[in-house]
């Protein structure tokens, strides 16, 4: 059991935040809570990531841009999306509102 306040929160320099939602670390995935203020990326100068694995995240709050590779998704509350990591990405905040997603990530 973990108590609220008691997450793993990681805070990047322009204010994304992922916040564990499972109360220890658990073999094989990951669960997060990302909160996007306006404007934000998931990358420190917006550039593509790419890393091992697979991701899948659902938008709660806000809206998303993901873009994957050459694709690009607005995601809103209530979508979801899936893709391989190894594929270049980006997680975007286009709007002036906070954006919350759940992301999981499997290694």
């Amino acid at each position: 059991m973990r108590q609220r306040g008691e997450a793993a929160v990681l805070t990047l320099g322009h204010g994304v935040r992922y916040r564990r939602l499972s109360p220890t670390t658990m073999p094989g995935f990951e669960v997060y809570e990302s909160s996007y203020p306006p404007g934000s990326s998931s990358s420190q100068d917006g550039e593509f990531l790419r890393h091992s694995g697979h991701e899948m995240g659902s938008v709660l709050s806000g809206t998303l841009t993901v873009e994957i590779g050459f694709e690009r998704y607005e995601l809103e509350a209530g979508d979801a999306i899936t893709f391989p990591s190894t594929t270049p990405h980006r997680i975007r905040n286009p709007g002036e509102a906070p954006a919350v997603a759940v992301w999981i990530n499997m290694p």
